[in-house]
This record gives structure tokens, sequence and C-alpha cells, in this order.
């Protein structure tokens, strides 16, 4: 009886695969914007905006802010700012997940000077497909002005 054949192996090299690209850890973006009018009456406005997101199989978290100013005719319309983040930490291979949020707002032109809140809770994500998240909260907390 003839010995087997033996099939020829490609090198280990040519078998191995390419590993993914490495996730990007960190996004996110700036925005600035000037405008004005001039003519019966001089308006001038400012905003300045951003937002940042770091997201893994662990946890998500975004933070952002934004703040404007206008003026009409040289006295102050408009003095606002805000930041508000959430920190959300993902339970492995389920679509409910805890998380923390917070913000902080300033208005010059409301009756408070300063407001805080803070907001613990449950997200259930119903769907999560490839380009679609439809997500749910709830949540508890305060806020203090």
């Amino acid at each position: 009886m003839p010995a087997p054949r033996e099939i020829p192996t490609l090198p280990p090299l040519l078998l191995q695969e390419e590993p993914p690209p490495p996730m990007k850890l960190w996004c996110g973006g700036v925005e600035a914007g000037l405008s004005g009018t001039e003519g019966n009456s001089e308006n001038m406005k400012l905003r300045l905006g951003g937002q940042i997101k770091r997201e893994n199989k662990a946890m998500i978290t975004k933070a952002d802010f934004l703040y404007s100013q206008a003026t009409v005719n040289g006295t102050r319309s408009e003095n606002r700012g805000m930041t508000s983040g959430r920190h959300e930490w993902l339970v492995p291979n389920q679509s409910w997940s805890v998380f923390h949020s917070g913000s902080v707002e300033m208005d010059e032109f409301k009756a408070y000077d300063l407001r805080l809140s803070g907001h613990n809770g449950l997200a259930y994500s119903f769907i999560h497909a490839e380009g679609t998240l439809w997500k749910g909260r709830l949540r508890a907390g305060g806020s203090q002005e």
C-alpha cells in the first residue's frame, strides 16, 4: 500500500489574518460662529461650542459645551453658557447600562446666576444596529440654582 500523499501547506505568514484597525477612542469637534448686521440697528452674535466622546466595550463618555453672547446697539442682550456630560457603564452582552449625567448652566438674563444638576439612572438599547441606535433612559436626580 503506497504512503499517503502529503498536501502542501502555505507558510504560516500567508495564513495570518490582518489585525483589525485600532478602535478610535476619542472623537469630537468644535464650532465657532460670528454674525452681525448693521443698518437701523447694530447686531452682533458670537457662538462657541464643542463636543467630545469616548466609547469602548465597557463605557461611553460624552461631554459638550456651548457659549453664546449677543449685543444689540452695543448693549448685551444675551450671555449664556452650558456644559453637560454623561458617563455610561455598559453591561457586557446586555442591552442595559447604568449612567451618571450632570450639567452646569449660566445665563445672565435668567432669574438664576448658575444652575447645577446631576442624575443617575438606567438606560436600555431598544435598537442597536449598524448606523441606528434607539435608547431609552430612566433617571432620577436634582438641580440647584
